[in-house]
């Protein structure tokens, strides 16, 4: 059985634009070892996230944001990055935008089960440097895609990854097709805890 649900906001102006997003995506399975032992694995993950842009002179901007995850595949009990920057808006108009952003962030994390190893909850200081492509009114497609890297400044050898795909199709009466897949990597993960968490979504859906 799985639960699942996705929500994008998003406004922009001539001096400001703001960025909403959450997801949720609870999974519960049985796995039968004999006659008499059933296995149960539940898998937990949520993200969300705001932030705001604000212009300065042409398609420069400062940024603030702050993005939260949960994952039991990573023992996060919550992962909190804030960060502050600049970016600059490659390509703006009514149709579609693409933006290279880059700054410092500080990022908080608390573990579900940590080891006598680790320091809990954990903060480290990270740069970042990320993309992001977003097509909201070309016909029926409708596609955001972005990256973000961020290099540790106060842990050496950690790198952390976030990757968003998500890409919506509408084929006729209404009628929609859509594919989302996120990804997120730390070389230092939880103890015991796998690098690398990612999930990969499909929907048909109804257009009101």
């Amino acid at each position: 059985q799985q639960f699942s649900g996705n929500v994008n906001l998003g406004y922009m102006s001539n001096t400001v634009a703001v960025s909403l997003y959450g997801s949720v995506v609870n999974s519960f399975a049985e796995e039968k070892v004999n006659d008499s032992v059933t296995n149960k694995i539940e898998t937990f993950r949520w993200d969300a996230g705001a932030g705001v842009n604000f212009f300065i002179i042409r398609d420069w901007f400062a940024l603030l944001k702050n993005d939260l995850l949960h994952s039991s595949e990573q023992q996060l009990n919550l992962r909190s990055v804030t960060k502050g920057g600049f970016g600059n808006y490659i390509v703006n108009n009514h149709q579609m935008y693409f933006l290279v952003a880059a700054g410092g962030a500080w990022n908080y994390e608390n573990y579900m089960n940590p080891d006598s190893t680790q320091t809990n909850p954990r903060n480290s200081g990270e740069a970042f440097l990320g993309a992001e492509y977003r097509i909201f009114d070309i016909g029926d497609l409708k596609f955001t895609t972005s990256v973000y890297g961020y290099p540790s400044l106060t842990e050496k050898g950690r790198f952390r990854t976030d990757f968003l795909f998500d890409i919506n199709y509408e084929f006729g009466f209404d009628l929609f097709f859509g594919v989302n897949f996120t990804l997120n990597y730390d070389s230092k993960p939880a103890s015991g805890s796998d690098p690398t968490d990612y999930v990969l979504q499909t929907t048909i859906g109804w257009e009101l």
